[in-house]
């Protein structure tokens, strides 16, 4: 399973690169937190905040932290980790009459 770091969105890549001349100790906490995880259920809240603001799109507030985390990577739906989760809307359901 890909870490996070390997799963970042091109543009996030380079918003760490910009932080890396600007911030380079903040850059290096983030790259560890994202080398160290391949599930964003295992990183802690803190470091989710971390990572919308200092690698979000700047659309969200960090109060949506939880959401906009989501936006930070290729292939992650907003359902879970896992890409081939469904949301609840398209699951299916079966019932037995």
């Amino acid at each position: 399973m890909k870490t996070l770091f390997e799963r970042l969105r091109p543009e996030q890549r380079e918003r760490l690169q910009e932080l890396k001349k600007e911030m380079p100790f903040v850059q290096d906490g983030l790259v560890k937190i994202l080398q160290q995880n391949t599930l964003l259920i295992h990183v802690p809240f803190g470091d989710v905040i971390d990572i919308v603001r200092y690698l979000g799109d700047g659309r969200h507030s960090i109060g949506d932290g939880i959401t906009a985390i989501y936006n930070c990577f290729e292939d992650i739906e907003k359902t879970g980790d896992d890409p081939g989760l469904q949301s609840d809307h398209n699951a299916q359901t079966s019932t037995n009459t």
